[in-house]
Order: C-alpha cells, then sequence, then structure tokens
C-alpha cells in the first residue's frame, strides 16, 4: 500500500511513507488507523526507517485509539523502532517538513495470530467496563486455535459479562464440538462460569471475584464465528453463608452421575441442599457455588523495596472452621530475579490420604510471567507442615477446595520472596542491592542466591553492572562473598569473563556465546549486594540488504560457512530492491541441514515480503530447493538452528530477478520471459536443470516461436550436457 494513509482493516499488511521507494516529499502528511475488534490487539513494527534527524521537522507519531490518546512513542533518524502493539486500535501519523527529505520508511501491521509471532488475539483487559470481539469482529473469524482474554477489575469488586452477539453454530443437538468457556478465576484451571456453543447469546454471568479468564477453543467451520460482550465491575454479591443464587445459573455444574464419581457417593441427593439442585432438559444437575465468603482468596505484590517481607494466608474463618462448598483462589507475585517459597504453619482438613477429594489446597506455579499455571503440590494432611517449603517462579496460585461436607479448623500458610529464580524475555535486570530485609534470621553468616536467564535461541546475552559493592575480605580468591557467572545454562558451564567476582570494583565482562547465563551470588552480612542488567543480542549474520542497479546481486550463507555454525544460531535477511523490481533466490554449493521430522530443528525459510508475517515461499532442510522468484520488491529469509549437532548450512545468491534460474525434481516447467507474450530484447537467460539421481532427462518444447537468423546467430535456445565427472 502506498497511499498516504487511510484505515487499515486486513489481517495483515504493508504500508510505506509516500512516494517509497523514493524519498518522501515536503510537506506532507498522513495518518493510518490500524483497527481491530474490541478486547484485541494490533501490532506494528518497521522494516525499514530513514527519516531526518530532526524530530521537530520529519517524524512518525504513533498513539493508542486516537490522535488525544496516550503517546507510543515519537521517531526520526534512521534508528529502526521497536514493535509496537496496542489493543484495539493503533493511530499512525507521518510528518514532513519543507526543510529536507530522507528515504522514508516501510512498515508491516498484524491483527492476526502470525506464524512465528506472539498471539495478538486475545489480552489483558483492565478497567471498570469495556468489551471484547471475536478476532476481526464484525466480520466472521475462521483461524482455528485457542484464544485467551483475561479481564481484571478494581480489587474486591465482581464482573458481570453480558452478550450482544453470538455465532458459534453447531451442528449435532447438545453437542459442542468448539465453544466459548468464561472461567471464574485466573486461568482455565479456576472453576467453569460459562461454556457455550449454538446461536442463542447466553444468559449474563457473574463472577465471584475480581478476575475473569475466556477462552475461544475453535476448529474450522465453513460459515465462520463471531461474538461480542460487555463487562462491567459490579459490587460482589451473595447470602451470608456465601452461596450464589441458584437463579443465575452460575457455578460449576456436575450431574449427579460426575458427582458421583468425583466424590465417591452413591446417593449425593442425601447430603444436597433442595436449592443444590436444578433440572436442566432430562438430566438432575448439581451447582457447587462460588463462593462469596471474605477472606477467600485475593491478591497480593511483594514490592521492589520489600517493605513488607512475608504474606500469611488462612482458610477464611481460621481457626475457628471453615463453611463447605469453597473454591478460593490467591494470586501472589514478586518482582522478576526473586521467587516465592510457601511453608504451611498449620493444616487441619476433612481429607483422605489421596488429597483427591473432600478438602485440599493445591499449589500452582506460574510460567515466568506468562498466564499458565503449573500444579506444584496438593496437600490436605497434616504432615504438610513438615514438608519442605513449596517453590514457585515470581508468580503462585493457592486454590482452596472444600467439598459440601464435614470441616475442620482450617489452614494458615506463609509465602515469602527469596532471590534467585529463573529469568526469560530479551533484556532484565537482577537487583540485589540493600536487600538485607529479605534475610530470614535462620540464615548463616552466608548465604547464596542463583538465577538462570534465558533469551531466545540464536542470541547471546550482553551484561552490565550498574552497582557492585560485594565486599570480601579477599578480593583475589573472593572466598566470603562473591558473584560467579558461568557460559550456559549451569553451574557446570564455563566460565564467562575471570568467572569469579568480588570487592568494589564495577566489573566489565564480555557476552555470552550462547543463549543462558547463569549467576551465583555468595553473600555475607557485610556485603551490600549489586544490580545487573542483561540484554539480548543477535549474532553476526542476517542484517538488512538493498539492492541497487549497481549492486544487483549478493551472496548470503548461514553463520562461519562453510564451517559448521554455533549451536543454537538464528539469523534474519530483509533484503529489497528498487520498487517494480522482483528479488531471485538461488541456492548454490552446498545445501547441508540436520534433518529433523518436520524440518523443525534446523532449516532455512523464505518469505514473499519484509518480515516473517509474509506469504512463506518455502521451508527447506533436506532438498536443495529451485529458484525462489518473489511477486515484489521485498524478500525476508530466515536460518534456524537449535541442534546439538548443527551441519554446514547453506549458500545463497540472492539478487534484482532477470530471467534463468535452477529447476531441481522430477517435472517442471520453463517459459521465456513474458511468456505468452513477446520476450523483450537483449535478454540472456541461462536454466540449469538438475533430474533425480540415476534418471534421464527429457525436454519437450510444447511452443517455440523465435526470429529465424543464418546459423542461429540471432536469438537462439541452446541445451548443453552437463556431466559431473569431467565438468563439460
Amino acid at each position: 500500500m502506498t497511499a498516504c494513509g487511510g484505515n487499515l482493516t486486513s489481517e495483515h499488511g504493508s504500508f510505506t511513507s509516500p512516494g517509497y521507494p523514493n524519498s518522501y516529499p515536503v510537506n506532507a502528511e498522513c495518518v493510518w488507523l490500524i483497527n481491530t475488534s474490541p478486547g484485541n490487539r494490533a501490532q506494528l513494527s518497521f522494516q525499514m526507517f530513514d527519516l531526518e534527524n530532526n524530530c521537530a521537522e520529519d517524524y512518525v507519531e504513533v498513539r493508542r485509539d486516537n490522535a488525544t490518546g496516550p503517546l507510543m512513542g515519537e521517531y526520526c533518524g534512521n534508528t529502526i523502532p521497536s514493535n509496537l502493539t496496542a489493543g484495539h486500535v493503533l493511530w499512525v501519523k507521518f510528518r514532513s517538513s519543507d526543510a529536507g527529505t530522507a528515504g522514508g520508511f516501510v512498515a508491516d501491521y498484524s491483527l492476526c495470530e502470525c506464524r512465528g509471532q506472539l498471539s495478538l488475539h486475545g489480552n489483558e483487559l483492565f478497567g471498570a467496563s469495556g468489551q471484547v470481539a471475536s478476532p476481526l469482529y464484525p466480520h466472521p473469524f475462521f483461524h482455528d486455535g485457542t484464544y485467551n482474554w483475561r479481564i481484571t477489575v478494581q480489587f474486591g469488586k465482581a464482573i458481570t459479562i453480558s452478550f450482544k452477539d453470538f455465532y458459534l453454530p453447531t451442528f449435532f443437538t447438545d453437542t459442542c464440538f468448539y465453544s466459548l468457556k468464561i472461567y471464574d478465576g485466573y486461568d482455565n484451571t479456576a472453576p467453569t462460569m460459562l461454556e457455550r456453543c449454538g446461536l442463542q447469546p447466553p444468559d449474563p454471568v457473574t463472577s465471584s471475584a475480581n478476575i475473569v479468564y475466556i477462552s475461544l477453543d475453535f476448529n474450522l467451520v465453513r460459515t465462520g464465528i463471531w461474538f461480542l460482550l460487555e463487562w462491567q465491575e459490579v459490587d460482589k454479591q451473595g447470602t451470608s453463608t456465601g452461596m450464589m443464587n441458584p437463579s443465575q445459573s452460575s457455578g460449576t455444574l456436575l450431574t449427579l452421575e460426575s458427582y458421583r464419581h468425583t466424590y465417591k457417593e452413591p446417593d449425593p441427593l442425601r447430603y444436597i441442599r433442595p436449592e443444590w439442585v436444578v433440572r436442566r432438559g432430562d438430566k438432575l444437575t448439581i451447582i457447587m457455588f462460588l463462593s462469596l465468603v471474605p477472606g477467600c482468596g485475593g491478591s497480593f505484590s511483594f514490592t521492589e523495596d520489600f517493605n513488607v517481607t512475608s504474606y500469611n494466608l488462612t482458610s477464611p474463618g481460621y481457626p475457628l472452621g471453615y463453611e463447605n462448598n469453597l473454591n478460593c483462589e490467591w494470586l501472589i507475585q514478586t518482582p522478576p530475579g526473586f521467587h516465592l517459597q510457601l511453608v504451611f504453619n498449620d493444616v487441619d482438613l476433612e481429607a483422605f490420604e489421596q488429597c483427591d477429594s473432600s478438602d485440599y489446597i493445591q499449589v500452582f506455579s506460574g510460567d515466568n510471567g506468562k498466564p499458565d499455571f503449573k500444579s506444584v503440590g496438593t496437600f490436605c494432611m497434616r504432615n504438610a507442615t513438615q514438608a519442605p517449603p513449596v517453590t514457585t517462579t515470581n508468580i503462585m496460585k493457592v486454590v482452596f477446595h472444600s467439598d459440601i461436607f464435614m470441616n475442620k479448623t482450617g489452614f494458615s500458610a506463609t509465602v515469602v520472596p527469596v532471590c534467585g529464580g529463573l529469568l526469560f524475555g530479551p533484556s532484565g535486570y537482577i537487583d540485589i542491592m540493600n536487600k538485607t530485609a529479605l534475610r530470614p534470621n535462620s540464615w548463616s553468616f552466608y548465604f547464596q542466591c542463583q538465577w538462570n536467564i534465558t533469551v531466545r535461541t540464536g542470541r547471546t546475552i550482553a551484561i552490565t553492572f550498574e552497582e557492585f559493592k560485594v565486599l570480601s575480605t579477599d578480593t583475589t580468591l573472593c572466598q566470603q562473598s562473591s558473584v560467579v557467572l558461568r557460559n550456559g545454562g549451569s553451574s557446570d558451564s564455563p566460565p564467562l569473563g575471570n568467572g569469579k567476582y568480588c570487592g568494589t570494583t564495577i566489573p566489565v565482562v564480555n557476552q555470552t556465546t550462547g543463549n543462558k547465563l547463569f549467576v551465583k551470588y555468595t553473600g555475607s552480612r557485610n556485603s551490600l549486594g549489586f544490580k545487573l542488567r542483561y540484554q539480548e543480542v543477535s549474532l553476526d549474520c542476517g542484517g538488512r540488504i538493498n539492492l541497487t542497479p549497481e549492486m544487483s546481486s549478493v551472496n548470503i550463507s548461514s553463520p562461519r560457512y562453510p564451517n559448521i555454525p554455533n549451536t543454537n544460531s538464528e539469523c534474519e535477511w530483509i533484503i529489497m530492491a528498487p520498487g517494480g523490481e522482483r528479488i531471485h533466490a538461488d541456492f548454490i554449493d552446498r545445501f547441508d541441514f540436520a534433518y529433523t521430522y518436520g524440518c523443525t530443528k534446523e532449516y532455512v525459510e523464505l518469505f514473499d515480503g519484509g518480515s516473517q508475517s509474509a506469504k512463506l515461499l518455502g521451508h527447506y532442510c533436506s532438498q536443495k530447493p529451485s529458484s525462489i522468484l518473489t511477486t515484489g520488491n521485498m524478500l525476508s529469509v530466515h536460518y534456524f538452528t537449535e541442534t546439538t549437532d548443527p551441519h554446514n548450512g547453506f549458500l545463497a545468491n540472492i539478487a534484482i530477478a532477470t530471467c534463468g534460474g535452477t529447476l531441481r525434481g522430477w517435472i517442471g516447467t520453463l517459459t521465456s520471459p513474458s511468456y505468452p507474450g513477446s520476450y523483450p530484447t537483449n535478454q540472456d537467460c541461462t536454466w540449469l536443470i538438475e533430474g533425480v539421481l540415476g534418471h534421464y532427462l527429457t525436454i519437450t518444447f510444447q511452443e517455440i516461436k523465435i526470429i529465424s537468423m543464418f546459423d542461429c546467430s540471432g536469438d537462439y535456445i541452446e541445451i548443453l550436457e552437463n556431466f559431473d565427472y569431467n565438468n563439460t
């Protein structure tokens, strides 16, 4: 798209500064609106960026929502901005003054879940009200997958969800092969409030707490699907017993058969209150109501100054006893660089040894900032107080469940932050400066913390110490206090730099050779600590290449070619030709990859555009492909290996397309340039045809119309046979 401004609503695409690939004009002003459906996100990335250096003259401005929305960035010069993602609408403005021009920019946008990138469908939503819609609403959505949204309102409130539009057709009565689910909690481990498909909008539902999780599980349907819902923060409602009104149709629904299986009770109606049983169709259904009892769940975050160093949680009513039919959920977080430990002070529940029925406490560990949780333990017996501390990442979820039968006094537990943990992402920090409040009295004179840092495969890690006061009486051996750095993911990895550091002089350390770093801190009561920042760094491969008439071709290769590349290498090239031209890619010399099923461990892939969100031209790891031709003037090449035994890789020639190329395989077709139209003058095209080893090649002309001259001295086709053994 080359027009100046406009509304962009397709799933993905590109736009450029006016006149691109030529310099943009003076006194230009363009505004683009990138629109997605409510509750979803749009992403903007720049593939090429070259404006004048003065942002008062020429600039690109990006805001959320509209011209008066929050500013996300203002950019000029030739540094490519980072990717930008926002909910619902991105507003982009380009402005040039009358003082001069430059090369301009190329931007890609996406409203979809693109291959190899973060899903833009789904979102983290906050505030007192809002909307959530199916991706690309009001248009039908056809891409199968699972898409999730999480809504959070003010603590102590609840959320009411009502539907304005709903179309998830099903073709079998009472059978949902795909559905929209709403969970009463942080993720899909929480109780289910609603699971629905069909054409009839569901009745409104209300949560028991301030967080709900929405999941769309969808397989391809010819007609597509769509929905629109509204959410509103409301006051919590419920009786003094903490039970919800059955007429609200909320809660976890169990048929009598499911109840008998879950609770090992042959005759559950002996214990069920009449108001807990509803009739749905021809089946009696028990509603396991969500709790609104005070003290049943909550959330807590330790701050970076750690003015509070522990968090106590108890079952509602402890130690006087808890109510029946509770489903309580606590969410505890600590800053990155720390993890959480839970210790039980008292456990007195109505329980059985397996802890899979009756009353229990279950602890989950967050996936290092991601919304996925993994169970790390289920507890119900008194001996839980004798167990080692339950350790999670920097996010912990604790769930307490009680059934409808007997109860006891309950439980009490304490959660504390502990230094060390797992760190992911392209950048981050470890800050252990002056964290003396976190040292328990039971610690000895020395204490230890360790971190494992992992960035994306194919990147390395650059380290910068911002503060360093690791005091030791022996600064040579660093026996009292030290920071140990290892060039890898464990304490057994090779040292990074000197390997061990102490004192007050800020260390200068080389970057790692891989995508992992191990850090171990041994501190004493006299040591103040350190602050370290890390940043992911790309390997010395890939980059941006501009083809011109003067430099019409280049060769690119896997790292260290023809030698074997480093393990866990990844490179991306963005190649651009002048406007109106196409790009020709031809793999030459060796093509050697470690084969895995589906080409998942080591491969090269090419995309018909300036990013990996463009159309895939090919994904290769075994057979050397034929020549590849783009439809436009941009090509993206992505090389990846994560195998422990990488092979030599590839060498490719990338050129402005003329004619000719390489054809490989059992069968193929080639034509003169512009066929079936007349071929242009002054052409010199060469094709190399490589068949299957051990077979002959047969060439058949379907049509031939060439200007004939004596002895073919004018226009001609020449066929030469090439034998490997003498290269003739």
